[in-house]
């Protein structure tokens, strides 16, 4: 991944991605803007369509930021990720941040 982004541009790409993901979800109580957000997993804030709706917000976030594409569930479904076991807002900053500077 060559985003060429820092970690706050990240890290605020997240946030509008999580507040279009809250704009669409019915239960918008567990969604907030925080590192400490559980996104995936147990405790997590999103249903199965939250997810959805996340990731395609997000990367629309992440392209924009970019000017490039990125296909987030390809990313997320890479041994790297999977071993990183990604469930917080801040877990997944730090991935992205990481793999943009790789």
């Amino acid at each position: 991944m060559n985003l060429i982004l820092d970690r706050e541009q990240i890290r605020e790409a997240v946030y509008r991605a999580i507040e279009r993901a809250r704009q669409l979800s019915l239960d918008e109580t567990g969604l907030a803007n925080e590192e400490s957000t559980v996104l995936l997993g147990e405790g997590a804030a999103l249903d199965s369509m939250g997810v959805v709706n996340f990731v395609v917000a997000l990367e629309d976030e992440l392209s924009n930021t970019s000017e490039q594409t990125l296909n987030l569930v390809e990313v997320l479904s890479s041994p790297a990720a999977q071993a990183k076991r990604i469930s917080t807002a801040g877990e997944l900053i730090d991935f992205l941040y990481q793999l943009n500077a790789e």
